[in-house]
């Protein structure tokens, strides 16, 4: 594990998405530059199948929101 923190080996997608699996996450977490990015893959993973949908649509609403502003 040291190896890979220190980047002298870079893991596998397989082994990427088998540690995620072990600790209930979103593989796309571990690959995250954002912080706030990464804030809200936890917050998703954590969430139930209902809270998900929620975040989806508010996501979703913001989006198309902030394009149909921007045109």
């Amino acid at each position: 594990m040291s190896r890979y923190e220190s980047g002298i080996h870079e893991p596998t997608s397989q082994f990427v998405a088998a540690i995620a699996k072990v600790l209930g996450l979103s593989p796309a977490f571990f690959y995250c530059e954002d912080d706030q990015l990464a804030d809200l893959i936890l917050a998703y993973s954590s969430a139930s199948p209902a809270q998900r949908e929620e975040i989806w649509q508010f996501t979703h609403a913001c989006v198309t929101s902030d394009s149909e502003h921007s045109e």
